[in-house]
C-alpha cells in the first residue's frame, strides 16, 4: 500500500471518529411553568398565602393605599421567592442531567426533553420550613 493512500485513510478514519469524540449532542430540555405553578405544591403554598394575606388586608382597618402598598410587598415577595426556587432546581437538573439548553415549553412547538415533572418533585422536595415568605 502507498504512502499516500495510507495516509488517506488514516486521514478519512480520524475525520470519521473524531467527530464521535469531540462532538457532544446538543441537549435540550423545556419546562411547562404553568403546570409547575399550578401542580407544585410549592408554589401553591405560597400562591394560598398571598390569597390569605390578601384576604386579611382587605378586611382590616386603615388606609387603602397603604394596605394595597403591603400586600403588592408580599406579592413581589412570593413571586421572587418562586422565581428563585424554580430557577435553582431548573440549574440543578440541567447540571446534573447534562443538558445544554432549558426553555419555557410555550415557546417551543416541539422537541426537547419535558423536565416538568421532575422540576416539580424537585420543588416539592423539602417542602417544610421553605414555605416562609418576609412579612
Amino acid at each position: 500500500m502507498s504512502i499516500r493512500k495510507a495516509a488517506a485513510i488514516f486521514i478519512a478514519l480520524t475525520a470519521l471518529f473524531l467527530g464521535f469524540f469531540l462532538e457532544k449532542p446538543e441537549q435540550i430540555a423545556v419546562v411547562d411553568l404553568e403546570r409547575v405553578l399550578n401542580e407544585s405544591s410549592f408554589a401553591s403554598s405560597l400562591q394560598d398565602k398571598l390569597s390569605f394575606e390578601g384576604k386579611k388586608l382587605q378586611n382590616s382597618s386603615g388606609d387603602a393605599e397603604e394596605k394595597y402598598k403591603k400586600f403588592m410587598d408580599l406579592k413581589n415577595d412570593i413571586e421572587n421567592k418562586i422565581s428563585r426556587n424554580i430557577e435553582e432546581k431548573v440549574n440543578t437538573i440541567a447540571e446534573k442531567e447534562n443538558y445544554n439548553v432549558v426553555l419555557y415549553k410555550r415557546f417551543i412547538h416541539s422537541g426537547g426533553i419535558d423536565i416538568t415533572d421532575q422540576l416539580i418533585m424537585e420543588l416539592d422536595k423539602n417542602l417544610r420550613g421553605k414555605v416562609e415568605v418576609e412579612s
